[in-house]
């Protein structure tokens, strides 16, 4: 076991639920990785009933399927598996940056550090797209780690996996805020930082949905929920 696991560098869990049209290009952008060292790709599907898993079983190392577990679950069934303790998240919508493997290696081989999170941009988007997620996706989350109250995305982070497992993981039982309940709760066991290399390029599917005004609504009443409550809104999934 402590051959399987020094060999293995870094691990990459991707959650997956119905995401035939975005996961091919998804695991493509992880085979152009610019990183010398081996790394892994895990996909844990929910029980996807079109091609996902046969689209994942062609490309990824693992694919494990867990029918009826949420996103958070998912990530946290990847994180358990993983032979690497450095371990990237990123959903099956979003295309990782050539750097992005290396810049989470080298996030996570900081002293102390325990979560890491990066720029994450629109894919395919406008200027006016590119404004938005600069400032919300970027600045903010930044601004918040800078302040002790990390709100950290699910859909582009990475972290020390015996420090993520033993905080209990990313919130389970929840289609929201499970990666904020794991950002909340792993600042008590080192450091989180915003590293500039770890870019990744989201879809727009949700903007092109409902709107940036629609879902700036839902999202700041998700927070409130959240902060007062400790529970959040039900994110309907948009494919």
């Amino acid at each position: 076991m402590i051959v399987v696991f020094g060999s293995c560098k870094v691990s990459v869990v991707v959650p997956t639920l119905n995401e035939e049209r975005y996961l091919g290009a998804c695991l493509r952008s992880l085979q152009r990785q610019d990183y010398d060292g081996e790394f892994e790709v895990i996909v844990v599907d929910g029980g996807s009933v079109d091609s996902t898993v046969d689209v994942a079983r062609g490309l990824a190392d693992r694919v494990l399927v867990c029918e009826g577990k949420l996103v958070g679950e998912s990530r946290n069934i990847g994180a358990r598996v993983a032979r690497a303790d450095k371990v990237g998240f990123i959903d099956a919508d979003t295309l990782a940056s050539e750097g992005w493997v290396r810049s989470v290696w080298e996030a996570l081989s900081e002293p102390g550090v325990v979560g890491a999170t990066g720029p994450t941009l629109p894919h395919r988007g406008s200027g006016l797209d590119y404004a938005v997620y600069g400032f919300t996706v970027g600045r903010l989350q930044r601004l918040s780690i800078s302040l002790g109250l990390p709100h950290i995305a699910g859909f582009n982070c990475a972290y020390r996996r015996g420090a993520l497992l033993r905080c209990g993981g990313f919130g389970e039982g929840r289609t929201l805020s499970e990666d904020l309940a794991l950002s909340l709760k792993i600042r008590c066991e080192g450091r989180l930082v915003y590293d500039d290399g770890m870019v990744a390029y989201t879809s727009l599917r949700r903007v092109r949905r409902y709107g940036y005004v629609r879902l700036g609504i839902f999202y700041i009443l998700n927070d409130l929920a959240f902060t007062l409550t400790g529970r959040s809104l039900h994110y309907p999934p948009v494919r």
